[in-house]
């Protein structure tokens, strides 16, 4: 008897998992359908872009600083 409920249980908490990993695809698949989603995403990607981009120039422009003093 213990053995049936046990066996019970398991399969419910995985059914619960399952459940939970459906929900969570299926919210994931809405937002790729959304067009703020798409927004939000490529504002993100540009900041890293702009972020990247004025760290190597500082870096370069601190190197040719130090290199026409040193130089």
């Amino acid at each position: 008897m213990t053995y049936a409920l046990k066996d019970f249980e398991r399969y419910r908490r995985q059914e619960r998992k399952r459940q939970r990993i459906i929900i969570k695809a299926q919210k994931d698949i809405q937002d790729f359908r959304n067009k703020e989603y798409w927004e939000n995403e490529l504002e993100i990607f540009l900041k890293g872009v702009l972020f990247t981009v004025a760290f190597l120039g500082l870096c370069c422009t601190l190197g040719y600083v130090f290199a026409k003093l040193t130089l």
